[in-house]
């Protein structure tokens, strides 16, 4: 990055494979300079082997490491099954996978490593003297998708013409045989040879997640009371109402620069190493918070989270306190350096998470909750690409712009504190809290207590390079008179795996769709990487018709039923418990409303999905469509389309 090579470098060690590979990649770069990236990379390695490596950084990454395996968090997902992943990584290549499941000695072993020249030796055994090196380039060619699929299409016709009459006919015939069996339902006898809970199984109660509401330093304090294996989470949320839309987006820049700048007191290389060292991770985003019943009123927030050892909890909130209250804006390299990996990291993942930005972008049209969202998602995505595109000419008044925003954000008056984890971390907290708060101005922000989210145009298509896209439509059915029931859990589990899965991933051959019909009343369905669009379309638009002839014995049903509940009953760390209680409290989710819905679900009967053919239907007839995908296939629907943009450069 000081030479200037790119514009965002990152690394990587993948060591599930039989030969591990080990890649640093530069993004943002040119062809011609690939030999003087390769030099600076030998060069740099060369260096720390001979001078050593920083034995600071390594002890704080090394205890950054033993808090992640300590702390377990597969955020919902079967921690059995990444134990197996992990433990096949060394069985398949026959090594002890239970090795695989430890770590307290290796920890143990690195940490006294660090006093001695091992890391370093690595560095030459397995880098620098390593021969199996490649140096790849890749660089976007404007218009190989199209003279590819013309190329395509030539070496099909020229097939074609290869073929006698009847080796044409064998083939259709044969991809008619594939489509019916795609289509068909398997039997009964196939399917009840499934093991299968009953209904009686299923856990009727819910857990009452209660909360906490007390003060710290007349500050409003949440504490969520549980057994957090000596870990303290310490949640801070700032109100953004008031701010507008770009001061909105200039605080999605905020949460890029804190613990990335430098402050008054500590250069940012060691607030990284301080992070590393005493905390289990310091992040910042911009969130909102609605109630749950309603898409018409929300509150956004910015919000700091971090996690340490109840014994580091003085150094994590000191540090907090640092960053927050005293990061300095002015640097203007570093400034446009952490824009430019930050435009870069959007670049290189925009359009593998398409199907999330493209809903996000969908509820904008007729949410104000989903107004909010977008300042998190491609509006933000062409505000940053203007900010680094103009950076020379507004750097002045963007950092002008930034000591505001910090100053107005980060006050008593904004803030309310969040802590998770038992009586022991609680104390903690609140003997170091005062601290940092005491050190916060007490104004009031901005005059206007009305963040302004203004409509976007709707029914937008985003042109990108790729041949799939993602196809999101939508709409409100609370405002068609509907409401909200237990029932239509169950319906999206019923689409999920047999009509959105038969028609759009099976004969479609998209990668996946999936639904959500919310509490709020917002709906969305969405297909994931998906060759179609208009077809796509379609399939929503007969949904409805589908719903209302659907036909499903008492053990399909059950089976529909269990497969909903499991998604209720997945497995939640003590932090994920903490910040789904914090959700109920503030959304208006309470345990009488929840216990309603769970009970719907259980007892969800075929005439009860049935009679959500009408609601489906008035969220089919809604007017709204977002899709991301192929500049070919987008200008083949353009009728579909009230305006077609191409993805920021």
């Amino acid at each position: 990055l000081d030479a200037g090579v790119g514009s965002d470098v990152s690394g990587a060690y993948e060591d599930s494979y039989k030969q591990p590979v080990w890649s640093i990649v530069v993004t943002g770069s040119e062809p011609e300079r690939q030999g003087e990236f390769s030099q600076i990379v030998d060069h740099t390695l060369r260096k720390l082997a001979l001078t050593g490596l920083d034995k600071k950084m390594l002890t704080a990454a090394l205890n950054r490491t033993e808090f992640i395996l300590r702390e377990n968090d597969y955020q919902g997902r079967p921690k059995g099954l990444f134990y197996g992943i992990r433990a096949m990584d060394m069985w398949l290549y026959d090594r002890d996978p239970i090795e695989a499941l430890r770590y307290y000695d290796d920890i143990n072993g690195l940490r006294k490593a660090i006093e001695t020249d091992y890391f370093e030796g690595l560095l030459l055994k397995y880098l620098i003297k390593n021969s199996h090196q490649v140096l790849i380039t890749m660089k976007a060619k404007k218009g190989i998708d199209e003279k590819k699929r013309i190329e395509v299409a030539e070496q099909l016709d020229a097939y074609k013409k290869s073929l006698s009459e009847n080796q044409i006919t064998d083939i259709i015939e044969k991809t008619r045989v594939l489509k019916e069996r795609q289509a068909s339902v398997d039997s009964e006898e196939a399917l009840t040879a499934i093991p299968l809970l009953r209904r009686e199984d299923l856990n009727r109660e819910i857990e009452n997640d209660e909360i906490e509401d007390g003060r710290i330093e007349e500050i409003r304090h949440f504490h969520y009371d549980i057994n957090s294996n000596g870990i303290v989470y310490l949640n801070l949320y700032f109100n953004l109402e008031g701010f507008s839309k770009k001061d909105i987006f200039y605080a999605n820049i905020l949460t890029r620069l804190l613990l990335s700048m430098n402050t008054v007191n500590y250069e940012y290389s060691e607030l990284v190493r301080q992070s590393n060292a005493y905390t289990g991770g310091i992040n910042f985003q911009v969130g909102s918070i609605s109630n749950i019943d309603s898409d018409q009123k929300c509150t956004p927030y910015l919000i700091v989270k971090g996690k340490a050892l109840v014994s580091n909890a003085d150094k994590m909130v000191r540090l907090l306190k640092e960053v927050i209250l005293h990061t300095d804006y002015t640097d203007k390299i570093r400034l446009r350096e952490i824009l430019m990996e930050e435009k870069a990291n959007w670049d290189m993942t925009a359009f593998a998470r398409g199907h999330t930005l493209c809903i996000s972008r969908l509820l904008s049209y007729f949410s104000e909750t989903g107004r909010y969202s977008e300042t998190t998602g491609l509006s933000y995505y062409y505000f940053l690409s203007d900010v680094v595109a103009r950076f020379d000419a507004i750097s002045d008044e963007m950092i002008s712009c930034l000591q505001r925003l910090a100053k107005q954000i980060f006050t008593r008056h904004n803030l309310f504190i969040h802590t998770i984890g038992s009586e022991e971390e609680k104390t903690a907290v609140n003997k170091f809290l005062p601290e940092m708060v005491s050190e916060m101005p007490d104004e009031l922000g901005p005059a206007n207590r009305e963040t302004t989210c203004p409509n976007v145009v709707i029914n937008e298509a985003f042109q990108t390079a790729g041949k799939v896209q993602y196809v999101a439509k939508g709409g409100n059915f609370k405002r068609h008179g509907f409401v909200y029931t237990g029932a239509l859990r169950v319906m999206e589990t019923i689409l999920r795996y047999e009509y959105l899965w038969k028609k759009v991933r099976v004969l479609g051959g998209a990668y996946g769709a999936f639904t959500q019909f919310m509490r709020n009343g917002n709906a969305v369905l969405c297909s994931y990487r998906d060759p179609n669009l208009a077809e796509t379309l379609k399939v929503y638009e007969e949904l409805p018709d589908y719903l209302s002839a659907l036909v499903l014995s008492e053990r399909e049903m059950t089976k529909y039923v269990i497969g909903t509940m499991a998604a209720e009953e997945i497995q939640l760390t003590p932090f994920m418990k903490g910040e789904r209680a914090l959700a109920y409290y503030l959304t208006g989710n309470t345990r009488e409303s929840r216990m309603k819905i769970r009970d719907e679900i259980v007892n969800c009967t075929i005439d009860n999905i049935r009679s959500l053919a009408p609601l489906v239907r008035s969220v089919m007839d809604d007017p709204y469509i977002c899709v991301m995908g192929n500049e070919e296939k987008i200008r083949q629907n353009k009728a579909l389309f009230t305006s077609i943009l191409s993805m920021p450069k």
